[in-house]
């Protein structure tokens, strides 16, 4: 077997392996029990593109693995990495230690989770445990406390609700909100 053919070979059982992962994310309850202790179905280093009606990159997700258990209608991803571009093209960086996308593609991420605008000199930082992108990742939110760092404010507050998409970005923190300013 030549090398070009052992490349489509594997990018056949990629494209595979990914259609078998989206059929599982379809189905099932969302509130479901895990039936075993191992997933069902796991890959390792998945990585997706989603590009807008115009042909543009706008979001970009990795993780270091997908793991989806038959009687769950979410997968949950572990190291999860969002890139993502809102419409005035500004570019967004969130990340976490765990994530779980459900069958409607909304994602939420946990356990130190950051949302960064890009590049890092932007300085725009929110640090939290649990983060909800919609399906478009224009709407954010959280229940959560969060810390949020931008230049030399500070602020912490319980509760964030962004709105990325916006021609000015709107960001709200709900509850016991304090802020410095260094």
């Amino acid at each position: 077997m030549s090398g070009l053919q052992r490349a489509g070979l594997l990018a056949l059982l990629a494209l595979s392996l990914a259609g078998a992962a989206l059929l599982y994310l379809s189905r099932g309850d969302a509130g479901a029990a895990r039936s075993a202790e191992r997933p069902d179905l796991a890959i390792d280093q998945p990585h997706w593109r989603i590009f807008n009606q115009q042909g543009r990159l706008t979001r970009e997700l990795r993780a270091t693995r997908l793991e989806k258990w038959p009687d769950d209608s979410s997968a949950r991803l572990l190291a999860p990495r969002l890139q993502l571009s809102d419409r005035r093209a500004q570019r967004w960086l969130a990340l976490a230690r765990v994530g779980w996308l459900d069958q409607n593609r909304q994602l939420r991420l946990e356990q130190d989770v950051r949302l960064q605008r890009q590049p890092p000199a932007a300085a725009l930082l929110l640090r939290t445990e649990r983060l909800r992108l919609d399906e478009t990742a224009a709407v954010v939110d959280t229940d959560q406390p969060v810390v949020l760092t931008a230049g030399n404010w500070h602020f912490t507050a319980i509760g964030l609700r962004a709105e990325l998409d916006q021609p000015q970005l709107q960001l709200q923190l709900l509850e016991n909100v304090r802020g410095t300013h260094d």
